[in-house]
């Protein structure tokens, strides 16, 4: 199990895709990373999210990731807590990341379901990572949605290392 801090920012490309990588590539960016992935956002069955706003379902949210890596060759399957500071404006200020490695989605959806939880969105996307003297940007293709690209800061907790899941 791990437990980041993370500071993120994600704007909507509003260029053509293959311009803006182009003029990653221009600038001295390369891949350092390319992969599909598949969330599953599960929420409590008690809350009514029609009364909600969609920052205040998305507090209460689990996530159930597969991240296929066709860079590194292999498959993660991970749950997801993020931990998350706003402020007055609604603006996500800070996020903690609490992750748990596990072996089969299917079974932890049955688990959540088990205990009271509802599948309430599943969104796939095809992510590129492009870095350049430790800077990271992400290419984010959401399926029947935006592209999107995303800077994150990860600061890890080394208080919180030593637990395990």
């Amino acid at each position: 199990m791990s437990i980041k801090t993370v500071h993120e920012i994600t704007v909507k490309l509003l260029c053509d895709k293959n311009k803006f990588i182009q003029l990653l590539k221009a600038k001295g960016f390369i891949i350092v990373d390319n992969y599909s992935l598949q969330d599953i956002f599960m929420v409590p069955n008690n809350i009514d999210i029609m009364t909600m706003s969609s920052r205040e379902i998305l507090s209460k949210a689990v996530l159930l990731r597969t991240i296929d890596s066709e860079f590194k060759k292999n498959i993660d399957n991970r749950i997801t807590f993020k931990i998350k500071k706003f402020d007055p404006n609604g603006d996500i200020v800070n996020q903690k990341i609490i992750d748990c490695d596990i072996f089969h989605i299917n079974d932890a959806i049955d688990l959540f379901e088990a205990i009271g939880y509802k599948t309430i969105m599943s969104i796939a996307e095809k992510d590129i990572i492009y870095g350049k003297d430790g800077l990271e940007l992400a290419i984010k293709d959401i399926q029947n949605g935006d592209t999107l690209m995303e800077i994150e800061v990860v600061s890890e907790n080394p208080d919180i290392e030593s637990l395990t899941c």
